[in-house]
């Protein structure tokens, strides 16, 4: 390996945070493909791009109203407990969706509900993984683990949706009557 590539993943000689990385790959990519499928259920459910709008509005909201206070509350709460809180709160959230989805009840508050709830977790998440990530690495080190999750996260980005895209066009495939 190189100089320059050791130096890149140079964070990621610390064990705690290869684990957290890894376990960020997944629920970054998870929570994006749960914003897709969001958008998607309502659009299926109303036929109305209004909604579509909606939805996008409950997801980010709690940015605006509650993104000042959560790094001061981030600061004030233990970051490992406040994030395990907030991925397992993700969790709950996910399992609600797929039980109204596959229960065939699902109604369009509901998902509105889950969409604000999802955000409200990630404004107290997404600063209490970075205080997390400057406990694992320290600060020699924080640079890089920074670059690294900001990669990650864009990526996230990315490859969220397209593989609930994937996941998407092979459940309407199989869904879909024969000719």
């Amino acid at each position: 390996m190189t100089r320059a590539a050791r130096r890149t993943f140079h964070s990621l000689r610390y064990r705690n945070y290869r684990l957290f990385f890894g376990g960020q790959i997944v629920s970054q990519t998870g929570s994006w493909m749960q914003r897709i499928a969001l958008g998607w259920f309502i659009l299926q459910l109303t036929h109305s791009a209004f909604d579509v709008g909606v939805m996008a509005f409950a997801q980010f909201a709690p940015y605006m109203l509650f993104g000042l206070f959560a790094g001061v509350l981030a600061d004030r709460l233990d970051a490992r407990r406040t994030v395990i809180g907030t991925q397992a709160a993700q969790l709950v959230s996910a399992s609600a969706l797929a039980w109204i989805a596959l229960g065939g009840f699902a109604e369009p508050w509901m998902l509105y509900t889950i969409a604000f709830i999802n955000g409200t977790v990630l404004v107290l998440d997404v600063p209490s993984r970075q205080q997390l990530t400057y406990r694992m690495v320290g600060r020699d080190d924080l640079p890089n683990a920074i670059a690294l999750n900001s990669t990650l996260f864009n990526a996230a980005r990315i490859f969220g949706p397209a593989v609930a895209g994937v996941v998407l066009g092979a459940t309407l495939l199989v869904s879909a009557p024969a000719q």
